[in-house]
């Protein structure tokens, strides 16, 4: 089973990409960040994972009025990966990796965390990309909030986090995001609009051309062949990016 680290630091250098950013222009509606970002279509997220799980970079995925650009992302397939939850078999709670390409996974991790995963795969197969880290760019108040009130509920520091630390590691980003289990299965709105089982907005905005220099790793945290870097180089992350947390081999 996956379960990814969280929260330090790793960053390399190398070119940034800036992405154009405007405040949302309304609640039903996404708000625009540059022509070099799209609604997400169902066939950017109907091939392999490994395949979707960089073009995610640069992307912005935004959850009612929280909108975070995506820095860092991992791939994870079926039955036959051995880091994945799907391995060897599914169960009811990881189905959803094997639903519909665009449908949100959602899990808690270590008793501690949530983590959101988007899912993609080709027809017939399974499989997710997580995501582990991010950069705010709406919502920073209300970002800031929720995490807040976590580290408060855990007897832990409230003092405000540098902003690069809002969206690092995948508890984080989805505590960012307000995301729990109560949202998986849940499928971003491009995809199915006005269909989802709750009353939440869930917008995935991808880049139309490459965003900049990628890192590939090794997936953090896990154990076992899953975590061969030779074998499963599946983590991605944007170089140079303050947001992108830590590779650690477990």
């Amino acid at each position: 089973m996956v379960t990814p680290a969280s929260d330090s630091d790793d960053r390399g250098g190398g070119p940034t990409t800036e992405v154009r950013r405007r405040p949302p222009q309304g609640e039903s509606s996404p708000p625009t960040w540059g022509a070099d970002l799209r609604a997400v279509r169902g066939e950017d997220l109907a091939v392999h994972p490994v395949e979707v799980a960089p073009r995610l970079l640069g992307a912005v995925l935004m959850v009612d009025d929280v909108a975070i650009r995506l820095t860092e992302v991992e791939a994870y397939c079926g039955p036959g990966d051995p880091g994945s939850h799907a391995y060897r078999r599914l169960t009811p709670r990881t189905r959803v990796m094997a639903g519909p390409v665009g449908s949100l996974y959602v899990y808690f991790s270590y008793g501690m965390h949530h983590a959101v995963n988007i899912v993609a795969h080709e027809a017939g197969e399974v499989g997710a990309v997580l995501l582990r880290a991010g950069e705010v760019v709406a919502g920073v108040t209300r970002a800031e909030g929720r995490r807040r009130e976590i580290r408060r509920a855990r007897g832990q520091s409230v003092a405000p986090l540098p902003h690069a630390h809002l969206a690092r590691g995948p508890g984080n980003l989805a505590a960012a995001l307000g995301l729990t289990r109560a949202d998986s299965g849940a499928r971003l709105d491009s995809l199915t609009p006005g269909t989802n089982h709750s009353s939440r907005l869930y917008h995935l905005l991808v880049p139309t051309t490459p965003v900049g220099s990628v890192r590939e790793t090794g997936r953090t945290g896990v154990s076992g062949p899953g975590g061969d870097p030779e074998n499963y180089p599946w983590r991605f992350a944007l170089r140079g990016e303050a947001s992108v947390s830590a590779y650690r081999r477990a």
